[in-house]
Parts: structure tokens; C-alpha cells; sequence
């Protein structure tokens, strides 16, 4: 199930870009939001998996997230990753 996808641009050092995405993390896990899909066995609460990504050309812009993001979908549920 891959949910929905989102993009937030920062113009910002790519630690601060994460630190950004942390807080967006915490503050969605704070929500306790339940979840449960009839169509798999996955139940439990709403978690965000999110790709930051330091992007140098506007033209790499949407292949550098898709990237990002499916890295961090890649290593779990709940995850944070930080591509340079």
C-alpha cells in the first residue's frame, strides 16, 4: 500500500530540511490517528516515511524526490532518510 506522496519545498541546508521532516514525523505520530485497510493485514496507527533530498537543478527536481522517497519506503515503515 503506498499511500500518498507530497512534496514540501525548503530553501535550506539539508540539515535543516531534516530536522524539518522530523518535526513532521513527531507531530503526525502525536495525532494517534488509527488505521486499518480491509485489502491487507496492516493495522496500527498512521506513520509518514519521508525522503529529503538536496536537489542542485531544477530539471532533477522530480526524479531526485521520487528517489528520496522511495528510498525511505524502501526501509520501513515510520523512516526518515537523508539522500545528498
Amino acid at each position: 500500500m503506498a499511500g500518498e506522496e507530497f512534496a514540501i519545498l525548503v530553501e535550506a541546508p539539508l540539515s535543516a530540511a531534516a530536522a524539518i521532516a522530523e518535526s513532521i514525523q513527531q507531530r503526525i505520530a502525536a495525532l494517534d490517528v488509527p488505521f486499518a485497510h480491509p485489502g491487507v493485514r496492516t493495522h496500527g496507527r498512521v506513520t509518514v516515511s519521508i525522503g529529503v533530498a538536496l536537489v542542485r537543478e531544477l530539471s532533477t527536481l522530480p526524479r531526485t524526490l521520487e528517489n528520496a522517497v522511495d528510498d525511505a519506503k524502501r526501509k520501513g515503515r515510520n523512516r526518515i532518510t537523508v539522500c545528498a
